[in-house]
This record gives structure tokens, C-alpha cells and sequence, in this order.
């Protein structure tokens, strides 16, 4: 009973929620509306040279009170973040004063397994476990991207087909009502799946494409596509290398790039593993033997 409350409270939290910001966002688009009527309603009593002028002083004056409006909000989010003191009861807590005072840190690599680590190796693992490398770009990634996102259009096309149009209100309640459904725990021990979507599930055998759209929609989404792709090879030709890579997105050094394709190279061919600790958050690594032996009954 407590969990039925729960849902249904969070329900109306939702619904009034989504009530309101549709409310809101119809008062902004009718003042939108409002001011570019004013606005034509002005242009059309100057001459050429006159609208022009009067259309750069808009641009200027629109710049400058978005220039405005993002300071303060940027004061906003800095003064939400606590503040924490540098000193607290003679304890050091900013990075500044702790690296004043002790230093960096050696981080001492974890090799298991009886790898013999490179000193580029030892480099590389030295990394934190969160860390991340930018890959060169690939166009192939960028097609499957762009298909991607011609399928989620046609998605979103048959449920536009199937259900109408409909208020965001509406939308939120349509959905909320599918989220019900999926709901597995009926209550009272009762345990239903056949609603989840397999997309769902941690494995599925079946993949459902969405059908065409219409001729005129495919059409176009074939033209946004093909201009998704342009752009790409043009940011592609403009920023990157000879090598092909996007000029300032090497952050590894020679010695941590050199130790990551030695680890590579490994794991392809040495059966070597590389992983993560729970609480140090290094980087591990070992061969995949010692490995299986450690996760034996000891």
C-alpha cells in the first residue's frame, strides 16, 4: 500500500510539474510571438538602409542581454557550490595547499601476474582509473551514428502516427501510463514480464527496426544525413592532423601512449588483463591465469 501511495504521489508531483512548465513555456512563446510581430510591425514603416540598421541594433541589444543573463547565471551556479576553507582546524584541504605542503603524490603501479612492466607501462598505469583518451575520429562511427539517428526519427515519426498530436501534458500522462505497464511487480507476489521491452532485458536475440516513413520524410532525412556527413568531413579537413587525429586532443604523453599500446598488445596477444580496483581506483594489470586462480575458493 505505501509503495501504490508512492508511485501515485510521485504521479501528481509529475503531472503538476509538467503542467506548469507547459503553462510557462506557452507565456514565453506568446511573448515571443508578441515581440516579433512588434518588430515586423516596425521594420515595415523604415526604408531598406533604415531596417537594416534597426535590424543591427536588435541583434546588438538581444546580444547584449544574453551576454547579461549568462553572467548571472554563471554567478548563480558559483555561489551554489559550497565553499570549503583552505584550513580546517589545522587540516589542509585545498590541492593547492596540500601540494605546497607534501608534494604530488607517487602513485605506485599495481603489475600482477609476472609481467615484466616497460617503464612506459608503468606510465600509463599510473593514469587515474577515470581517465579518458580521445580516439582518432572515424567515419565509419560517424555512418553509424547518422543511421542511428534516422531510426530514432522514424521512431518518434510512428508514435506521432499512432497516437496524434497531443499536448505535452498528454504526452507526460501517456507515458507515464507505458512506465505502469512495463512494471514487472504487480503486487502480491505476482511477477509479470510480458510488457518489458527487450531493450530492457541484459540480452535480447531480437532487434525491431522501425518501417519507412514516408517517401517526402525519408527524402529529407536522407538529405540531413548527407549534410550531417559533409559537416563531419569538413570539421574532419579543417582540424586535424597529417595523422588524421583532431589537432590538441592528444592528452596522453609519448611515454603513456607507447605504455598503452604495449598493454594492447598484450591483452591481444599474451593474454593479459587490464582492470580497475574498487576503492584505490588504479590500474591493474595481470595475466588472465593469475586472474582465474585468485578468483578461486582461497
Amino acid at each position: 500500500m505505501g509503495r501504490n501511495y508512492t508511485r501515485s504521489t510521485k504521479k501528481e508531483v509529475s503531472r503538476l510539474m509538467c503542467q506548469r512548465i507547459g503553462t510557462i513555456g506557452g507565456e514565453i512563446r506568446a511573448q515571443q510571438h508578441k515581440c516579433r510581430s512588434i518588430a515586423a510591425r516596425i521594420e515595415e514603416a523604415f526604408d531598406p538602409q533604415s531596417r537594416r540598421q534597426f535590424s543591427e541594433i536588435k541583434r546588438t541589444e538581444t546580444s547584449r542581454v544574453w551576454e547579461i543573463e549568462r553572467t548571472l547565471k554563471m554567478k548563480k551556479l558559483q555561489d551554489l557550490k559550497p565553499k570549503l576553507p583552505e584550513v580546517l582546524d589545522g587540516i589542509l584541504l585545498s590541492d593547492e595547499k596540500l601540494r605546497e605542503a607534501y608534494g604530488n603524490p607517487t602513485v605506485e603501479v599495481v603489475v600482477l601476474g609476472g609481467i615484466q612492466a616497460s617503464e612506459n607501462i608503468k606510465a600509463f598505469l599510473r593514469l587515474p582509473l577515470k581517465f579518458r583518451s580521445y580516439c582518432k575520429p572515424d567515419r565509419d562511427t560517424a555512418v553509424v551514428q547518422n543511421e542511428g539517428r534516422a531510426a530514432r526519427q522514424r521512431w518518434i515519426i510512428r508514435d506521432k502516427n499512432t497516437n496524434g498530436v497531443e499536448s505535452f501534458e498528454a504526452y507526460s500522462r501517456r507515458k507515464e501510463r507505458q512506465e505502469d505497464q512495463k512494471e514487472p511487480n504487480r503486487g502480491n507476489g505476482h511477477i509479470d514480464f510480458s510488457n518489458l521491452p527487450v531493450t530492457q532485458l541484459m540480452a535480447n536475440k531480437f532487434i525491431h527496426l522501425p518501417a519507412p516513413a514516408s517517401e517526402e520524410q525519408e527524402i529529407r532525412m536522407g538529405g540531413e544525413k548527407i549534410q550531417l556527413l559533409d559537416a563531419w568531413e569538413s570539421y574532419i579537413k579543417e582540424n586535424s592532423d597529417a595523422e588524421g587525429r583532431i589537432v590538441g586532443s592528444n592528452n596522453l604523453t609519448r611515454a603513456e601512449a607507447l605504455g598503452r599500446k604495449e598493454i594492447a598488445d598484450g591483452v591481444k596477444n599474451r593474454s593479459w588483463m587490464l582492470y580497475g580496483t574498487d576503492k584505490s581506483g588504479k590500474l591493474v594489470l595481470d595475466t588472465k591465469a593469475n586472474f582465474l586462480k585468485c578468483m578461486e575458493p582461497h
